[in-house]
């Protein structure tokens, strides 16, 4: 980036459950990619999380969808090393809300390949606990790949980025999908 500038437009949502904070905001700047100047005017996410051990995990996949200004939700699943399947991963969630950001007691994200093996598609089921009484409401949604994405090797990890639409309660979003795994 040669210039960045961030806004808030949530409040942060953070928790036990979200081992951090995660926010949407708005970013405007510009960026230099193989000489070319490219302007950057689009919604984002700020989130931090506690150091994990990264030794202890195989793969690492970050969603973001946003809805509009300020609706969006954030997921990371971490997959324990040497297991296969989602049912072992670590997976925190939070939907962020402008009233009240929640965080998601039972989150599940399902995710669809490509030959090559990068995301094509991936199902979000996000459980909240609506109020004292563990009533619980399930949020769905669904996305795919919009592009091709960047890919790239470094430190012994393949790191993966791509464009994702997202569709949610009537609502069509635009998103991410990050994915670090052993190279």
């Amino acid at each position: 980036m040669v210039s960045e500038h961030g806004d808030a437009v949530h409040t942060l949502a953070e928790g036990a459950e979200a081992d951090g904070f995660d926010q949407l905001c708005h970013i405007r700047g510009r960026a230099v990619v193989d000489g070319h100047e490219l302007t950057v005017d689009a919604p984002g996410i700020r989130s931090t999380r506690r150091v994990h051990d990264l030794d202890a995990y195989d793969s690492m996949r970050d969603v973001s969808a946003w809805f509009g200004p300020d609706d969006g939700i954030a997921v990371l699943a971490l997959r324990p090393r040497k297991t296969r399947g989602h049912s072992r991963d670590a997976i925190t969630a939070v939907v962020l809300d402008p009233e009240h950001p929640a965080p998601v007691t039972d989150p599940r994200l399902s995710t669809t390949y490509t030959a090559s093996g990068v995301p094509a598609r991936a199902g979000l089921e996000l459980w909240i606990a609506t109020d004292e009484e563990e009533e619980h409401h399930l949020l769905r949604a669904a996305g795919e790949a919009t592009g091709a994405g960047a890919r790239a090797i470094e430190h012994g990890l393949e790191l993966w980025a791509g464009p994702f639409r997202w569709h949610s309660r009537g609502q069509d979003g635009a998103g991410v999908y990050l994915m670090a795994r052993r190279a």
